[in-house]
């Protein structure tokens, strides 16, 4: 090995990275808003590169004691009067922290000649840039570190496809060319999914058009499906339950072969975890060079005059998951968190 490309790497220090572990993270009563869905998922702040916290997969049992021992010193006395054991177990959950980040090389000509500051102009389009591809990446796996777990075991999988794949999914009766339309119907469906797994619906995700589908939408009482918050920045809820939207056009468009899907609802609040390592940084370089995906130089900052914008932030996500009451009592086998509402099969 040459001795002028040592370099102390990641590998060399693991060692001395210990985990850092979140007590019982899953109970604890964590306040702060999601960072782009708005469904008020679990935000926690990381100390390391990787979290680990408990998720339960094994609660405890109590049992009546069946009667009076007949004679409790004699050896041998039947079972009558004694009390049974129970146990719980826990098993690791991991939040791995990954990197999103973006530059964004203007030459300072530009930046003289601009009426206005670009910088300053573009960094809250950067910030929703880097918000769409938290969203994508946890709602339809796309672009999804792999090491982020939703739950599913592939790497690939969004929350929308491993709901899929757990048959925690509603699917509009009829063909695509011919729908069944019953929003009302379907969406008490949905929540119901969640809810025979012990879950609560605490928010529904949908494409903002969708609005516009519910509207005027019934029940055989005459309450509407959806109702809209008059107040400003109000959220509307949508069969009791607050309706978000992922108002980016990036929600799926619903095909023939049921690829999209109309609705997303879950337990947002307790079983998503989002860990933040470090929020969104802005700098602004002048010397450096840029390089392309092969190492080669693309830029040259002092050479060619040109300013970049570096943004970068570090976080992780995963999906709980864990065992409830109703889930260990019924012997449940499949069951998650999240359930998708979704177009019919042509």
């Amino acid at each position: 090995m040459s001795n002028w490309t040592n370099i102390v790497g990641r590998p060399d220090v693991q060692a001395t990275m210990p985990e850092d572990f979140i007590a019982d993270a899953i109970q604890q009563d964590l306040t702060a808003n999601s960072l782009v869905l708005g469904s008020g998922v679990n935000r926690v702040p990381l100390a390391r590169g990787q979290a680990r916290f408990p998720v339960q997969t094994l609660l405890p049992q109590a049992y009546f004691v069946s009667g009076e021992p007949v004679n409790p010193l004699v050896s041998g006395a039947s079972a009558v009067g004694r009390k049974q054991t129970t146990r719980a177990a826990w098993a690791n959950k991991y939040i791995n922290v990954e990197e999103l980040a973006v530059l964004l090389p203007i030459p300072d000509a530009v930046l003289e000649d601009a009426a206005f500051d670009i910088f300053g102009r573009l960094r809250p389009q950067i910030a929703a840039a880097l918000g769409d591809a938290i969203d994508n990446a946890i709602l339809f796996g796309v672009n999804k570190p792999t090491s982020w777990d939703m739950s599913s075991g592939s790497d690939a999988n969004g929350i929308a496809q491993v709901a899929v794949a757990k048959s925690m999914v509603t699917t509009q009766g009829g063909t695509f060319a011919s729908p069944t339309v019953d929003y009302w119907g379907d969406v008490v469906k949905t929540m119901r999914l969640l809810a025979n797994v012990g879950y609560n619906t605490t928010a529904i995700l949908g494409d903002p058009t969708l609005e516009y589908d519910l509207m005027g939408v019934k029940d055989t009482l005459g309450h509407p499906l959806l109702v809209t918050n008059v107040q400003a920045g109000g959220i509307p809820s949508l069969a009791g339950k607050p309706f978000v939207y992922l108002n980016s056009g990036l929600w799926p468009t619903v095909t023939a072969a049921a690829t999209g899907y109309f609705m997303i609802m879950g337990d947002w609040a307790n079983s998503l975890m989002i860990g933040v390592r470090r929020d969104m940084t802005f700098e602004t370089f002048t010397q450096g060079v840029i390089t392309d995906n092969t190492g080669a130089i693309v830029a040259n900052l002092m050479q060619q005059d040109i300013s970049v914008l570096r943004v970068t932030m570090r976080l992780g996500a995963t999906v709980a998951n864990p065992i409830n009451r109703r889930i260990q009592n019924k012997g449940l086998a499949n069951y998650y968190p999240f359930a998708v509402y979704r177009g019919p099969q042509s």
